[in-house]
């Protein structure tokens, strides 16, 4: 067993410490894996279960050294940080770096992140984000809520001219992979014959599939019960 193995089998039987120790040792100084790993136990120490305090300096600081060997978890990690403002002052462009960092170097995390926040934030960089999700959906585990991303962008106009036809062939990628927003939005685009020719009878099959899924066991069968009033608009 490696000395980071040993490491990360201390931090899940909760003793941060001799894992802290284990890895603060010259032989890993430059080990993207080990600082990463630091910087996480230090991210997630509680003092009363582990025996470490949660320190969010340590943790940046060990994950900034882990990005200059390499380590795209912690780039995505320090934009998680600067994004919620987590024990730093709050900073989205800082966030956008971190994680424009981790796209560029393949993490699929780091991508999905940095065009999500384009598409919460930044519709003039949309274009950066429709390419990032177009990657994503190739069979990434983003795959089926970066179709949902591609169609709700199209469908609602965000940082694009609105085109209905281009977000219900985004909508159906992702319905066949039964993502229940998928399948949602492309029920009401059904509904109002948006984009499609108007099909109510399609719209409930859609949303009864989408009832099925986690997500939406609630919400859906209460679009479904309005589809079949036709008050679901009102």
């Amino acid at each position: 067993m490696s000395k980071i193995e040993k490491a990360r089998a201390y931090w899940r039987s909760h003793e941060d410490q001799k894992a802290i120790d284990i890895l603060n040792v010259d032989d890993l100084a430059t080990s993207a894996e080990a600082l990463f790993v630091l910087g996480d136990i230090y991210n997630c120490a509680d003092k009363r279960v582990g025996g470490v305090s949660r320190s969010v300096p340590q943790a940046r600081k060990y994950w900034l050294e882990a990005v200059k060997y390499g380590s795209m978890d912690s780039a995505v990690e320090l934009g998680n940080l600067y994004y919620f403002g987590d024990g730093v002052k709050q900073n989205y462009r800082k966030a956008e770096e971190f994680w424009l960092i981790a796209a560029n170097g393949g993490d699929e995390l780091g991508m999905f992140k940095l065009a999500d926040f384009y598409f919460d934030y930044y519709p003039e960089k949309i274009p950066d984000g429709i390419v990032l999700f177009e990657l994503l959906t190739k069979g990434t585990t983003f795959a089926r809520n970066s179709y949902c991303k591609l169609g709700r962008i199209f469908d609602r106009g965000i940082g694009v001219e609105r085109d209905p036809k281009k977000a219900i062939s985004w909508y159906e990628a992702g319905a066949r992979l039964n993502d229940g927003n998928c399948l949602l939005d492309l029920s009401y685009l059904y509904y109002k014959g948006d984009g499609i020719e108007k099909d109510i009878n399609k719209a409930i099959e859609l949303a009864e599939k989408a009832a099925d899924t986690e997500w939406l066991k609630d919400i859906a069968p209460i679009v479904v019960e309005k589809m079949r009033k036709g008050t679901l608009l009102n």
